[in-house]
């Protein structure tokens, strides 16, 4: 059966309560850490580190929650109701670009060439083949200047079509599969696993991997904090990092054995789960994951002028 992307995400919060060790089972040097995400493949990591203990024994108490975005993590970690938060790379880097405090302090989602976890979909019945009949159309986007639009726009500019000849609608990836199958829209680019969900309907179709029009490695998302928590909790930070590397470590190699731990948290098929790429997180923060896609922002006029990467990674030590 399968499961809508509203109701994993309404799922989500009461199964992040039941991952979430009593305080009384930590020591006197336990940190509280309140972290937030969005209920993607790329929190497995998160997922792991809780249920195997690694948190704990790298003396932290981690406080999960889960939002609906990038977005309203960003807002919550500015905030102050969250301490560390994931989000897109493209909505970091137009932070930084409006002078907004974050640094990355760990990654959270690699894209890479031979593990796709993104692609550009169409209707079943659509007679849309490649991205040059996709001038004069419709597609959508989550925002109009997020990762997706920006991927989107360079798929369609390196293939053939012209990017500023199609209309861009802003919508929730929830409602893409039916606005493709009621033509309200001609494609999306769409990530996993939604887009493993679009494709098992056998409504909609893939013509094409347009988060590799960026790069072919690139980093997609990072768990991020603001300079001003970073200086005044140190050491909550590097045992976060730490505790993440050695959850990824695990993850990243373990597909099989993540499954149904995922399954569980966002309530999505575990059959779907097995057959989708699953997200890659990495183990290291590199300046060379993130000029790409300062570089496409760029390009696509979601800030003015590049930057350093290295300004966007805190110094974790």
């Amino acid at each position: 059966m399968q499961i809508s992307r509203r109701r994993a995400i309404a799922g989500t919060a009461a199964v992040s309560t039941t991952l979430l060790l009593p305080r009384s089972a930590w020591g006197a040097d336990t940190l509280t850490v309140r972290i937030a995400a969005a209920p993607d493949d790329d929190i497995t990591p998160i997922l792991y580190a809780q249920s195997a203990g690694i948190f704990k024994r790298n003396g932290l108490d981690v406080q999960f929650q889960s939002l609906t975005s990038g977005s309203a993590t960003a807002a919550a970690v500015i905030g102050g109701s969250i301490d560390i938060g994931k989000s897109s790379l493209v909505n970091l880097i137009a932070a930084h670009a409006r002078n907004v405090p974050f640094v990355i302090v760990a990654p959270a989602s690699l894209y890479t060439d031979s593990s796709p976890i993104a692609g550009f979909i169409v209707a079943k019945d659509s007679p849309i083949k490649s991205a040059r009949d996709l001038n004069g159309k419709t597609v959508s986007a989550s925002s109009l200047k997020d990762l997706i639009a920006v991927a989107t726009q360079a798929w369609i500019d390196e293939n053939g079509g012209d990017s500023k000849l199609v209309h861009f609608l802003e919508m929730p990836t929830s409602a893409v599969p039916p606005a493709l199958e009621t033509h309200r829209i001609d494609g999306a680019t769409v990530v996993t696993p939604a887009l493993a969900e679009a494709l098992d309907t056998g409504k909609t179709r893939l013509i094409g991997r347009s988060f590799s029009a960026i790069a072919k490695r690139f980093l997609v998302a990072g768990w991020f904090t603001t300079r001003d928590y970073m200086t005044k909790n140190g050491e909550a930070v590097k045992r976060f990092a730490t505790a993440f590397r050695e959850a990824a470590a695990y993850t990243d190699t373990h597909r099989a054995e993540t499954v149904a731990l995922l399954a569980a948290y966002s309530k999505i098929a575990e059959s779907t789960i097995r057959t989708m790429v699953r997200s890659t997180a990495g183990n290291a923060l590199d300046p060379k994951d993130i000029e790409p896609v300062i570089a496409a922002a760029v390009r696509y006029k979601v800030i003015d002028k590049p930057f350093p990467a290295s300004e966007l990674i805190a110094a974790v030590r």
